[in-house]
C-alpha cells in the first residue's frame, strides 16, 4: 500500500471519525468503478485495435504515465502536506491557495517544453531507421499526452488537500476513463478506422474534458478571496525527495510495458499490457482498502501504539492477500481464454498475468509497509527499497525479455515488486519494530 489518504476540513478543524471513515469508504468504492471502467475501456480498446495496434495504443499509455509523473514535479504529494499546514499556520481556510496556483504554473511549464519535444521526436523519427526499433508515434503522442495528465492529478490532489476526497478522485477516477470507453465505443461503432493513433488522441480528448470538470469543481469550491496575508514562504525544493519516489513507482508500474514494444514487437505489448490490467485490479483494491485504514493507521503512529499498528497492518494485509491467494488456481485456468475472448493474439498473455497476479500476491502479503515508514518520517528508507526494486525491475527485464517476451517481462516485474515490498517490510521491522505483513509478529522490543 502506497498512500495515506490526507486532508483537511473546511473548517479547519480535524474530521469526525464516523464522517471520515463515510468518506474513506466512499472513496473505496469510487477506486473499485475506476478499476471496472478502466478495465472496461481498454478491453473495448483492444476489441478494437487488436493486438499489434492496442500495443502501440499501450506505448502511448505507458509514455503518459511515465512522463506525468515526471511532469507533476512530485507536487501532489506536496500539497497533499503543505496545504494543510498553510491552513492550520494562519487559521484560514484559503490560506493554501497561492500554492495550487504555484503548482499549476510549474506543471504549465514543464508541459510547455512536452508539447514541441512530442513534435520534435515524432518529425525526427518519422521514415527513419529508428521508427523501424521504436514506436517514435506512439512515444510523442504520450509526451503529448503527460501535459494534461499531471494537471488533471495535481489539481485532484488540491481537492484531496483541501478536504474534498470524493471529488478528488471523480475527474482522474471516473471521467476519465468513462469518456475514454464512451470515445472508444463510439469509434468502433462509427467504423473509425481502428488504428492506435486514433485512440491514443480519444485519449488525449477523454483527459482534456476531465481537467475542464476537475477545473471547473476546483473553481467552484475557491470563489471566496483569500486572505492577503495568506501567502508562506513555502518553496518547491521540498518535492525532491517525493519525485524521486513517484518517478521509481511509475518506471516500475510502465517500464516493462516500454521495454517489450521496443525489444519484442507491438503485438506482445499489446497482450501483455491486457493481463497487465488485470493484475493491476489487485493493486486498485490494495489503494481501495488503504483509504480506509490510512487515516487509522495515522492515529495509531501518532500516538505510539505499535502494537495498533501490526493488528491494523496485518488485518488490512490478510484481508487482500487471501481472497488474492485463493483466486490463483482460477486466474491460471481462465487466463487464456478470457484474455483470447479480446481477440487474437491476446491469449499468449495469460502465462504474464499469472506472473504479474503472483507479484501482487506478494504486495499484497507485505501490507501497508510504505505507509508505516512515511507515518514515522522515515521516507529514505521507503526511496531506498523502491529504489532497488526499481533498478532489479530494470535489469532483469533487460535480460529475460530478449529470450522470453512477454513472460520475461512479468517475471522481471513481479521480482522487482517482491523485492521492495520485502525490502520495505524488513525496513519497517528494524526501524520501527512493527511487522506490516500477514504475519503480524509482536512489536520488536526496543525499536523506535
Amino acid at each position: 500500500m502506497h498512500s495515506v489518504v490526507r486532508g483537511s476540513c473546511a473548517s479547519g478543524k480535524p474530521p469526525q471519525p464516523g464522517g471520515l471513515l463515510g468518506q474513506s469508504a466512499l472513496v473505496a468504492l469510487l477506486k473499485g468503478a475506476q478499476s471496472g471502467l478502466m478495465l472496461g475501456a481498454l478491453a473495448l480498446a483492444a476489441r478494437w485495435l487488436g493486438a499489434d495496434a492496442y500495443g502501440r495504443f499501450a506505448t502511448v499509455l505507458a509514455t503518459a504515465g511515465l512522463l506525468a509523473v515526471l511532469a507533476q514535479l512530485g507536487l501532489p504529494q506536496w500539497l497533499l502536506r503543505q496545504v494543510p499546514a498553510a491552513e492550520r499556520a494562519s487559521g484560514h481556510t484559503g490560506a493554501g491557495r497561492h500554492l495550487l496556483w504555484r503548482s499549476l504554473r510549474a506543471v504549465a511549464v514543464v508541459a510547455a517544453v512536452l508539447t514541441p519535444a512530442a513534435v520534435l521526436i515524432r518529425a525526427a523519427g518519422s521514415g527513419t531507421a529508428i521508427a523501424a526499433h521504436l514506436p517514435v508515434d506512439a512515444l510523442a503522442l504520450g509526451a503529448l499526452a503527460a501535459g494534461p495528465l499531471a494537471l488533471l492529478r495535481v489539481l485532484g490532489a488540491w481537492l484531496q488537500a483541501r478536504g474534498h476526497p470524493v471529488a478528488a478522485q471523480l475527474g482522474d477516477g471516473l471521467i476519465r476513463p468513462s469518456a475514454l470507453g464512451l470515445a472508444v465505443g463510439a469509434a468502433a461503432g462509427l467504423g473509425l478506422p481502428a488504428q492506435s493513433e486514433t485512440a491514443a488522441w480519444l485519449f488525449i480528448g477523454a483527459l482534456l474534458g476531465a481537467v475542464l470538470v476537475t477545473a471547473w469543481q476546483v473553481r467552484g469550491r475557491e470563489r471566496d478571496p483569500a486572505p492577503a496575508t495568506a501567502e508562506t514562504n513555502v518553496g518547491l525544493a521540498g518535492t525532491a525527495p517525493l519525485l524521486g519516489i513517484a518517478l521509481l513507482h511509475a518506471v516500475m508500474a510502465n517500464a516493462d510495458v516500454l521495454m517489450l514494444g521496443a525489444l519484442a514487437g507491438p503485438g506482445a505489448a499489446g497482450a501483455y499490457h491486457a493481463a497487465s490490467r488485470v493484475a493491476l485490479t489487485l493493486g486498485l483494491a490494495m489503494a481501495a482498502v488503504s483509504t480506509v485504514v490510512g487515516p487509522q493507521l495515522a492515529r495509531h503512529a501518532a500516538a505510539g501504539n505499535r502494537a495498533g499498528l501490526t493488528r491494523l497492518a496485518a488485518a488490512s494485509a490478510r484481508t487482500l492477500a487471501l481472497p488474492a491467494a485463493l483466486a490463483l488456481p482460477v486466474v491460471a485456468l481462465a487466463a487464456g481464454p478470457a484474455l483470447g475472448r479480446l481477440g487474437p493474439g491476446f491469449a499468449a498473455g495469460a502465462p504474464a498475468l499469472v506472473g504479474l497476479w503472483l507479484g501482487q500476491l506478494v504486495n499484497l502479503a507485505c501490507g501497508p509497509a510504505a505507509v508505516l515508514l512515511n507515518l514515522h518520517d522515515r521516507a529514505d528508507a521507503a526511496l531506498a527499497g523502491v529504489a532497488l526494486g526499481a533498478a532489479a525491475n530494470l535489469v532483469l527485464n533487460a535480460a529475460l525479455i530478449p529470450p522470453f517476451g512477454a513472460t520475461g517481462a512479468a517475471a522481471a516485474t513481479a521480482a522487482g515488486t517482491a523485492l521492495w515490498n520485502l525490502v520495505l517490510v524488513c525496513r519497517a521491522r528494524v526501524l520501527l519494530g512493527v511487522d506490516s505483513s500477514v504475519l503480524g509478529r509482536a512489536p520488536r522490543p526496543g525499536a523506535a
